[in-house]
């Protein structure tokens, strides 16, 4: 097949990237080969990128390299993504040194390290321990150094996070509260809100002024790890009256439910047949600028519809549809059920909104 063929360079590169997004490096080496092979394309920039991120992913980086030098010979511009690429296949086999010395040859090529490149390099070496490394890093990038922690907070490297932090407070240099609102996101995300409130005590102690984001970091943690669990677990028990206190009382402590506290505290509603009530608060919660979720309209119409209530199951659909919010798996069979229980089902079908949610529901009744 040559490269004239209905099959464009471009849609190859889409299949290729698509593949490779899913972390399916091997397939996508795979699939280059046969299909570069069989049509006779002649790679570009895009094609050739797509290649060495995989090879980095596999921890093939010598074969990254030899990717680079072909992009190289053929004129390309590399930039900072080739070079982080490669950067995080190095650090990811344990070669901090190659990384490093890979990090500082970036300026011949016209690149400048970014927080990436940073992040990346500071989890590397504080993964080997090299925490002297880690500190010239962060002094490096001064006032803008907090995407390190970003970066290992993201990947759930806590400790790596902590541990550098301790080690700048020890070398003298004081934490600024970006970098300690960062890892304080990162201790709630975890589920370790005494290790949060531990950090609040040491930005306090070494003058780290906190401010409206760490407060609302705060409120919003307690409220996920300490309250919404709390409330769960009494509604789950029966205790709904104390559930309803401890929800009640959120507000005297300065804490605002989210959408996990109303979905617990909305099912159990509908569990006890308090449908109104139940309704009431989807209206309140939006109220309060907090946004329902699919599983929250899910459970109110699955139990509309238990209560053969048609045209509430009917008006929370618009309003999902109001809403831009897309109906899943279980929306579908909700919807599929009510029309199966009622004679006009055909009235009812024409008051679904336009969202494909209809198309599914066509296609089950054609099929049954």
């Amino acid at each position: 097949m040559s490269q004239s063929s209905s099959f464009p360079l471009s849609k190859f590169n889409l299949l290729l990237g698509g593949v490779a997004k899913s972390r399916l490096y091997k397939e996508t080496i795979f699939l280059y080969q046969r299909l570069i092979i069989s049509t006779g394309f002649v790679p570009n920039f895009i094609t050739l990128h797509i290649l060495l991120n995989c090879f980095s992913g596999l921890g093939r980086v010598s074969d990254g390299f030899l990717v680079l030098g072909v992009l190289l010979r053929k004129g390309y511009d590399v930039n900072i993504v080739t070079f982080n690429s490669l950067v995080k296949g190095l650090c990811a086999g344990g070669r901090n040194d190659e990384a490093f010395k890979l990090f500082e040859k970036m300026s011949v090529f016209g690149c400048v390290p970014n927080d990436v490149t940073y992040g990346t390099l500071i989890h590397g070496f504080c993964r080997s321990g090299d925490f002297g490394v880690a500190l010239k890093l962060h002094e490096e990038i001064g006032d803008n150094g907090n995407g390190e922690f970003s970066d290992v907070s993201k990947n759930q490297e806590t400790d790596d996070a902590v541990s550098l932090l301790r080690k700048i407070i020890c070398n003298g240099i004081k934490p600024t509260v970006v970098t300690s609102n960062t890892i304080m996101s990162s201790f709630f995300r975890s589920g370790k809100v005494s290790e949060a409130q531990k950090l609040l005590g040491e930005m306090r102690k070494h003058d780290v002024v906190a401010n409206m984001e760490t407060y609302c970091m705060i409120m919003d943690g307690l409220c996920k790890n300490v309250y919404n669990p709390l409330i769960d677990g009494l509604c789950k028990t029966g205790k709904l009256k104390d559930a309803w206190w401890v929800f009640n009382r959120l507000s005297d402590r300065g804490l605002v439910p989210d959408v996990i506290t109303y979905s617990i505290m909305i099912h159990e509603l509908c569990k006890e047949g308090k449908l109104d009530k139940a309704n009431d608060m989807l209206f309140e919660m939006e109220k309060k600028g907090c946004a329902p979720n699919i599983i929250i309209f899910n459970t109110l119409m699955h139990s509309f519809c238990e209560n053969n209530e048609m045209q509430s199951l009917v008006d929370l659909l618009n309003k999902m549809a109001a809403r831009n919010l897309s109906p899943n798996d279980f929306t579908i069979y909700i919807v599929v059920d009510m029309l199966s229980k009622v004679d006009n089902y055909h009235e009812y079908f024409e008051l679904i909104p336009q969202f494909p949610v209809r198309k599914a529901i066509v296609e089950h009744f054609k099929k049954n």
